[in-house]
């Protein structure tokens, strides 16, 4: 019989295989969603600027896709990760800094952002650290006037905010070492990650 799955295999979801990764007591996707359909494998409809869940290719460019996974809005967001997973909360986000800045202690700067971002041998190579093998990609972001923004230069990640009317996020930068957890509006492209659930 096959062997029980484990954090730090690989995940078939739809029929692509995403890498994972261990960090502290958090499993996490350790690179993009890529997916066109929702966990109840329901159709997601393409272009981000809608009230529906859509998905979009950055600049329409399938090779960046191809590296850095499709971005989503928030709607699509919400469901896109696997039965058993979730798209992060702010406190799921929170936990991973936290947990970064207690292994990498560090009492003049907050380096999570450096330890989150992919290092020179990604793909996009980044000025990150990738200590803790998050992998953060520069996917760049799909704004809300439909242009495609700083692909290699800035990450950005969808959090679940509960019933607020706005959509978290968390933001990556070039030359930052921090990073940015606040509110957007929803109608625009981002990309996603999945955490497991709690046991």
């Amino acid at each position: 019989e096959p062997a029980e799955w484990t954090c730090g295999d690989a995940l078939n979801y739809h029929s692509y295989d995403y890498s994972t990764v261990l960090i502290g007591e958090q499993c996490w996707f350790a690179e993009n969603i890529r997916a066109i359909l929702l966990s109840d494998s329901s159709s997601i409809s393409e272009g981000v600027l809608s009230s529906e869940p859509g998905w979009e290719s950055y600049d329409g460019n399938t090779e960046i896709s191809d590296v850095v996974g499709y971005h989503y809005n928030y709607f699509a967001a919400l469901d896109i990760c696997p039965n058993g997973w979730h798209l992060p909360t702010f406190s799921d986000f929170e936990g991973l800094v936290s947990l970064i800045n207690t292994q990498f202690p560090c009492s003049e700067f907050d380096i999570a952002g450096k330890v989150l971002k992919t290092d020179g041998t990604g793909n996009p190579p980044w000025d990150g650290s990738n200590s803790v093998g998050f992998n953060g990609l520069a996917g760049g972001f799909i704004s809300a006037n439909s242009n495609s923004y700083l692909y290699t230069a800035k990450g950005t990640f969808w959090a679940d905010n509960g019933d607020s009317e706005y959509a978290a996020t968390l933001h990556l930068d070039t030359g930052n070492d921090s990073y940015l957890l606040g509110t957007t509006g929803a109608i625009q492209g981002q990309s996603v990650r999945c955490i497991k659930d709690s046991e």
